[in-house]
């Protein structure tokens, strides 16, 4: 069991979630993965837990989209006032 491995919360994190996420994000960069997570750390000793979050490139290319069109809009908006606050 894991226990046995990693009695210690510090060396499961080092050994193997941040070796974990090192590699995918590695990868990613590469190109040759699709996904790579972030995590944090809630709490201390037994009452620890992680909350990950994962990143994919589909969703990053929706949030380039989200952003890019919520810029547009603001660009939109200061010409219209600009033009009616004269």
């Amino acid at each position: 069991m894991l226990e046995d491995k990693y009695p210690l919360l510090p060396l499961f994190k080092k050994r193997v979630i941040e070796v974990a996420q090192k590699e995918l994000k590695e990868s990613y960069e590469e190109n040759q993965c699709d996904l790579w997570f972030d995590y944090v750390q809630d709490g201390r000793g037994e009452k620890a837990h992680f909350e990950f979050f994962v990143h994919t490139r589909e969703n990053q290319r929706k949030q380039k989209e989200a952003a890019d069109e919520v810029l547009k809009e603001y660009r939109g908006l200061l010409t219209f006032l600009r033009a009616t606050i004269k």
